[in-house]
Formats: structure tokens, sequence, C-alpha cells
């Protein structure tokens, strides 16, 4: 939720930017900023499936002030906006007429 940046990060671990990035790259697979992205955009989903909150607020938790900049983001590694992926889990998750399911 936190701003951060790799430099941010460096100083509080005590070592340089270019080391912090090889150690994260080796780890995960990815560099710190796409580990970053990753795990906002994880969390974003968890709330969309678990939450009532709206995607502004949803944004703000995952730390993206600005909803559009979230928006693009969430599109770019999901496919979908949030606010169209949300709409799919409701519609999955209702049962439809005729689906077998008794009421």
């Amino acid at each position: 939720m936190e701003p951060l940046t790799l430099s941010l990060l460096s100083r509080h671990f005590f070592i340089s930017p270019d080391y912090l990035s090889h150690i994260v790259k080796k780890e995960y697979g990815f560099s710190p900023i796409e580990y970053l992205l990753n795990r906002r955009i994880g969390e974003s989903i968890r709330l969309l499936m678990s939450t009532n909150f709206n995607i502004k607020t949803i944004s703000e938790m995952v730390g993206y002030p600005n909803i559009h900049h979230y928006s693009t983001a969430f599109k770019k590694k999901v496919g979908t906006s949030p606010s169209f992926y949300r709409k799919s889990l409701i519609m999955h998750s209702t049962p439809q007429k005729g689906d077998g399911k008794m009421l």
C-alpha cells in the first residue's frame, strides 16, 4: 500500500539497488517492480472477490492513488478492467434459471 522505490528498499537492506534487483530477479524470476505490481494486482483481485469495496477504494488500498493508473495496470495484467472482472465473478456465482440447482 505504501509507495516503494528500489532505492528505499535497498537502503532498508543496506545493499545497492543493482544488487537488490539481481537478488529479487534470481529468487522470484522478475524485477522488484514487476514483483510489486504482481503483488498489488493479486491483492486487488482478492479484494474484488471477497469485499464490497468500490473500485476506487480498492485501488487506493493496494497503492494506486490514481484509479485510471490502477485500471490500466489491472487490465494489462489481467486482460480486463477491475469492474468487468468483478461483474464476471458475480455472474458466474449467481445460479442461472434452469441450471439444475434447487432454490
